[in-house]
């Protein structure tokens, strides 16, 4: 009879994703949050399942829910917005990549001083550079019910594809610096690079090969569940060790060449722009928005499962990284956007805010507690490890929901501190480029 409970609960899930997304338009009231609190009260309210429960299968489910996610979101782009953003883009995911590890790493450094809890500098450095980043999975969706477009909604789409590769290159180094006691910086960077340009150059060759194939046959076009046969294995050989890129990366831009077909078809001479049209119809996309919509109330009522609620110094820690990595984030967007004065106030305050953590930290902080728990004298860390993750996760997403909220409500003057809010006013006080 088990697989009745499980046919159930995930019709549940199913049903509540989309009452919760409905009362999200309607009322702005974070769907997420709701997930989450279906998959606590599974845990810990009725007691029907826990983390055990689901093996080694949930690797395989997030990282299909990420790349996936990734290719779905990339739908969205198109190159002009590409290239007018992915300058903004890579300086904001590095400056908040990079603070965000300093204040993690610092913060835990000093508690040890004080015998708060006790982590070293590289397990320190470890845990920031897990919470390094921003979740596709919680942005992407978010982005898209509230209708979001152009250039911030590129920025923050492109930060979280980024970050994810920046957060898993950093801290799987870091666990082999622990593991193996050896670590060389220019290897690091070297790494990240060839990462990089690996993923986007295979994911582009790919992307525009399929494009033309697709146009030659046509009835490849309707088959849209081809498209993710590719993608799966574009991942697969990316991430292979002949390649050794980044598989997400190179889906997101496979996922750019399908969205921008119209341009790349329009490379051959002989055709004339009224000619040619768009490979992705708007069936299509639809058809990727049901697997995406399916695939993100799966995960978060997963991520709510997985949260420690009974563990109060790990709550503790999770709710103080929030805070002060979403207080640092405004002074980064000040930074980096001072001179471009033309973005809209409502969306300055949507970059301010969009920084929540999710699937990659939740896959790294359990990769990462396995690999220290084999390591003489990190067991008492790797045990606390995941919590805190799965906190500062739960809190992160907590608080980007609420201030999202706040702000579709312009409730956000009030509810928040005034620093996430003087960028913001300095734009509307500013004249833009076109006054």
């Amino acid at each position: 009879m088990e697989y009745l409970l499980i046919f159930s609960v995930i019709g549940l899930i199913l049903a509540l994703g989309f009452l919760s997304e409905i009362l999200f338009r309607k009322t702005g009231i974070p769907d997420v949050l709701i997930l989450i609190g279906f998959g606590l009260f599974l845990r810990y309210g009725v007691g029907i399942v826990s983390p055990e429960y689901f093996g080694n299968g949930t690797t395989l489910f997030t990282t299909f829910a990420l790349l996936f996610i990734l290719f779905q979101g990339s739908l969205s782009i198109d190159f002009r917005t590409l290239i007018q953003s992915a300058g903004s883009a890579l300086r904001l995911t590095i400056f908040t990549f990079l603070i965000s590890v300093t204040l993690v790493t610092s913060i835990l450094m000093i508690l040890t001083v004080f015998d708060v809890i006790q982590f070293n500098f590289l397990s320190a450095l470890l845990l920031g550079s897990i919470l390094g980043g921003t979740s596709s999975m919680v942005v992407v969706p978010m982005l898209q019910n509230m209708g979001m477009n152009g250039k911030s909604k590129s920025v923050l789409v492109l930060e979280s594809a980024i970050s994810d590769v920046l957060c898993i290159l950093t801290s799987l180094t870091i666990v082999e610096a622990i593991t193996t006691g050896n670590i060389v910086a220019s290897e690091v960077s070297r790494s990240l690079l060839a990462s990089f340009g690996l993923s986007i150059l295979v994911g582009a060759v790919i992307g525009v090969t399929w494009v033309f194939t697709l146009e030659k046959f046509t009835s490849l076009a309707r088959a849209y569940i081809v498209n993710i046969g590719l993608v799966l294995m574009l991942y697969a050989a990316v991430e292979s060790s002949f390649v050794a890129a980044s598989g997400p990366i190179a889906c997101l831009t496979f996922g750019l060449m399908l969205r921008n077909s119209k341009s790349i078809l329009l490379l051959n001479k002989n055709k004339e722009k009224e000619d040619v049209k768009p490979i992705l119809t708007a069936e299509a996309k639809n058809f990727y928005a049901e697997i995406s919509f399916l695939l993100k109330a799966t995960f978060f009522v997963y991520l709510g499962i997985l949260i420690n609620i009974q563990n109060y110094l790990a709550l503790s820690l999770g709710l103080v990284f929030t805070i002060v990595i979403y207080l640092a984030r405004p002074l980064i967007v000040r930074t980096i956007f001072k001179k471009e004065l033309s973005v809209d106030p409502k969306e300055r305050v949507l970059l301010e805010v969009m920084i929540p953590k999710g699937l990659a930290a939740s896959v790294l902080a359990q990769f990462a507690a396995t690999q220290l728990a084999e390591v003489q004298g990190y067991a008492a860390i790797a045990s606390i490890l995941t919590d805190i993750s799965f906190a500062t996760i739960l809190f992160s997403i907590l608080l980007t929901s609420i201030l999202v909220f706040t702000s579709k409500k312009n409730w956000f003057k009030g509810f928040f501190p005034k620093l996430l809010l003087k960028t913001s006013n300095d734009v509307k006080s500013s004249p833009s480029k076109n006054e």
